[in-house]
């Protein structure tokens, strides 16, 4: 029981020595403060807070560099199947798989006897008709001049009538004096008697002559008739020489059609008959081809474009094809044309890249991957993704600094590949941004700037679509 006690009152003086010396090292300290007239509680605060260091950097003039890689079928970029259009036997086929061919050549040849015939046939009636036409023409000649004829005729009577009546109007007058003279008994009455007669017969020649005359007009009004007929004989002559000639023509492309001709340069692809094979012409069930004729010169690279790269899709663009199986090789173009519509089954639409083919390198068929270079809008600007930070639920912005302070700025932003996006308004191509901003950044925190090397628009790497095609 006594060491028990002794023990504990040995502890207990250990205890109040630590706690008296603690006490003395906190009231030094106090001291040493109100000496340096600063109390202890507000020697913290009043240190002044350090500077953020911030990396920054101004906005790209210009736009970024957008592309798309898609998946390209190269395709001639005209060819053609060529069908017979008459039937009968393969007579000569001077080509084969593969053979160059220039437009217009005679590829093969049918033998077709009857349309020969045909044409033979339709020659001869051209010959007949146009014999007709020159005997309708000769009749025409004739009932004009027949008509000519008859109508100097009726001018003759009507000459002849004029003489008639006066010799009538002089009988007249003659045999009035002597029938005067014979009723003065001065002349002998067989005198008047043979005036009377003679003005009798100058009478009845008068009427000759206009019976004469209206003879000659009927002659001339049937003449007249006879020439119209004849005239509507040549009319229908003519039209016949016109079906003779059409009918010929018709004969003549059906013989032309017994010739198989390129429509065009290119290349032999494809032969499906023999000399001596029968060939049925496609109207009557021929349905497959004798040749194939494809251009070499220039291709058409077929691209599926996806929904997303549609609206910067247009004609001029500049392009890149890689085909898998010419590795090395690079061949340029431009978009030549698009669909302006797109597939409703997998949201795509229809885009083609010529391409010469000097070399002959290119094959119908071949695959491989077009890069297209999109337009970047020239008043837009461009900032680097990892710059954008919250500023509400849907919307971002950038933290801009002036005045040393780092100052939240809301964005309108357009597209973005995930490493660029471009702000169609709410920057200036001379602000300073924070490009990758933490988490001790808030509006108006004051900062250091570090800015960065500041890049032009034609150095600004270029981004690529996250569009993977069809």
């Amino acid at each position: 029981m006594a060491t028990r006690l002794r023990t504990l009152s040995g502890f207990g003086v250990i205890l109040v020595a630590v706690m008296s010396l603690t006490a003395l090292v906190v009231f030094r300290e106090g001291s040493a403060d109100t000496q340096a007239g600063q109390p202890a509680s507000s020697k913290k605060t009043s240190q002044a807070d350090p500077l953020v260091k911030v990396r920054v950097g101004h906005p790209t003039v210009g736009g970024y560099q957008r592309t798309t890689e898609q998946p390209g079928l190269v395709a001639a970029f005209e060819k053609a199947d060529l069908y017979a259009q008459v039937s009968g036997i393969l007579k000569t086929q001077s080509v084969d798989i593969g053979d160059e061919v220039h437009e217009g050549q005679v590829l093969a040849e049918i033998d077709a006897p009857e349309r020969l015939r045909e044409m033979e046939h339709a020659e001869a009636l051209l010959k007949q008709a146009q014999s007709t036409v020159e005997l309708m023409t000769a009749r025409v000649s004739k009932a004009e001049a027949d008509l000519e004829a008859l109508k100097i005729d009726v001018g003759t009577s009507e000459a002849n009538l004029e003489r008639a009546e006066s010799l009538l109007s002089l009988r007249q007058k003659q045999y009035e004096r002597l029938k005067s003279l014979l009723e003065l008994k001065s002349i002998d009455e067989r005198v008047v008697d043979e005036k009377l007669d003679q003005q009798e017969a100058a009478a009845s020649d008068v009427h000759a002559s206009k019976v004469a005359i209206e003879t000659s007009k009927a002659k001339v009004r049937s003449a007249a008739a006879g020439v119209a007929e004849a005239n509507a004989n040549l009319v229908e002559a003519r039209a016949e020489v016109d079906v003779a000639q059409a009918q010929l023509a018709k004969t003549k492309v059906y013989v032309a059609y017994t010739k198989i001709v390129s429509p065009y340069n290119g290349i032999v692809t494809q032969r499906n008959f023999d000399r001596g094979d029968f060939i049925r012409d496609a109207s009557s069930g021929g349905q497959i081809p004798m040749l194939s004729v494809a251009r070499r010169d220039l291709m058409r690279v077929v691209i599926q474009i996806p929904n997303s790269d549609v609206p910067h899709t247009h004609v001029g663009n500049q392009a890149s094809v890689v085909i898998q199986t010419l590795p090395g090789k690079t061949f340029d173009g431009q978009v030549s044309r698009i669909a302006r519509s797109e597939d409703r089954r997998n949201l795509t639409m229809r885009a083609e890249v010529d391409l010469k083919n000097d070399e002959n390198l290119l094959l119908d068929g071949m695959y491989g991957k077009v890069l297209i270079h999109f337009d970047s809008a020239k008043s837009a600007l461009a900032i680097p993704t990892s710059s954008l930070v919250s500023t509400s639920a849907d919307e971002q912005g950038v933290y801009v600094v002036h005045d040393g302070k780092a100052h939240l700025t809301p964005l309108h932003l357009g597209d973005s590949d995930g490493i660029h996006t471009e702000v169609l308004s709410g920057l200036d191509a001379d602000d300073l941004l924070v490009l990758s901003p933490g988490q001790e950044l808030s509006d108006g925190t004051a900062v250091a700037p570090i800015e960065a090397t500041r890049q032009s628009g034609s150095e600004h790497s270029q981004a690529k679509s996250s569009g993977t095609g069809q």
